[in-house]
């Protein structure tokens, strides 16, 4: 994913986005949309990438190779 805003997200990276969305389990699902929406809150907007590298770091993958 890259630095686009949800906003601003093509119908192609919706899909990527549906995808890792259903790859995570409940509770991590609420860890990275409380997260979110604690940030839009805050008056940040999340990009793609953002949102991808946390719910990586929710699940335990980690896409830079680290363990």
């Amino acid at each position: 994913m890259d630095e686009t805003r949800l906003e601003d997200a093509s119908t192609e990276q919706w899909q990527q986005l549906d995808r890792l969305w259903d790859s995570l389990p409940t509770g991590q699902r609420l860890v990275v949309l409380n997260a979110v929406a604690d940030s839009r809150r805050d008056g940040l907007e999340p990009t793609l990438e953002e949102i991808e590298a946390l719910a990586d770091m929710v699940s335990g993958r980690h896409t830079d190779g680290a363990p």
